[in-house]
C-alpha cells in the first residue's frame, strides 16, 4: 500500500464515530463542519494523523467541554476546550513531553502528528484563544 487520495473530511466522521464513547463519557459538545477535502497519503499515516489530532482534543478536553472540528480549504483544524499551557507550546510536538505529567498518555501523539506533517510538506500550527486549544494542519 502507497500513497492514496485521502478524503480527510470522510476520516474525521469515522475517527469521531470511532471515539463517540469517550466523548459521551465527557459529556463533550462536538461542532463539526467539513466539506470536501483530499490529500494525498498514506492511508495509514492519514489514519493516524486525523485519530491522533482527534483523540488528543477528547482526551485533554474539560469535562462538558467542546471539540470543534473544521476540515476543507486545504486545512483540518481541531479545537478543545481547556485551560491556558503551563510550558512551551512547542513541547507539544515532542516526544514524551506533556504540559500535564500526571496525564494518562505517553506524550507522543502529536510528535507523531508532526513528523507526519513534517514528512509530507504539511504545516502543523498551534495556538490558544478564548480557552480553546487550537492544532491547524495545513495540506
Amino acid at each position: 500500500m502507497g500513497i492514496e487520495n485521502i478524503q480527510i473530511d470522510e476520516l474525521v466522521e469515522k475517527k469521531l464515530e470511532h471515539f463517540k464513547e469517550l466523548s459521551d463519557l465527557k459529556k463533550i459538545k462536538a461542532n463539526v463542519k467539513t466539506s470536501p477535502l483530499s490529500v494525498m497519503l498514506h492511508p495509514m499515516l492519514a489514519e493516524i494523523l486525523v485519530g491522533n489530532l482527534i483523540s488528543n482534543a477528547i482526551k485533554h478536553n474539560l469535562e462538558g467541554g467542546l471539540l470543534q472540528i473544521k476540515a476543507g480549504a486545504g486545512q483540518l483544524v481541531v479545537e478543545n476546550s481547556g485551560k491556558p499551557l503551563s510550558g512551551n507550546p512547542e513541547d507539544l510536538f515532542r516526544r514524551f513531553k506533556k504540559d500535564d505529567q500526571s496525564a494518562d498518555s505517553l506524550g507522543l501523539g502529536l510528535a507523531i502528528v508532526k513528523e507526519i506533517c513534517n514528512s509530507y510538506g504539511f504545516r502543523i500550527q498551534y495556538s490558544f484563544y478564548d480557552n480553546m486549544h487550537s492544532i491547524a494542519v495545513f495540506f
